[in-house]
């Protein structure tokens, strides 16, 4: 069961965003965060409104355009606007 959520939900995603200069930019604009992570938000930040992480660090340092929220947080969030 568990397999099949996250295949639903992937199949809800975008496969693949194109590495732009724009996003380069921001991942090195991204202070605080590893390459890694800050990559990862900058792409999030083009494509996404909401960015999810098990990453306490990153939920704390990130301070930008968009949600960061462990996944838990953001069912919470998501039941709160169903209200």
């Amino acid at each position: 069961m568990r397999r099949q959520w996250v295949e639903r939900c992937l199949a809800l995603s975008a496969p693949e965003l194109p590495l732009t200069e724009s996003i380069r930019a921001r991942a090195l604009e991204s202070d605080g965060l590893t390459p890694l992570d800050a990559l990862h938000v900058a792409c999030a930040e083009t494509a996404a409104g909401h960015f999810l992480t098990c990453d306490d660090r990153l939920v704390k340092r990130y301070a930008g355009k968009i949600a960061v929220l462990n996944p838990l947080d953001f069912v919470l969030s998501l039941s709160q606007e169903s209200l």
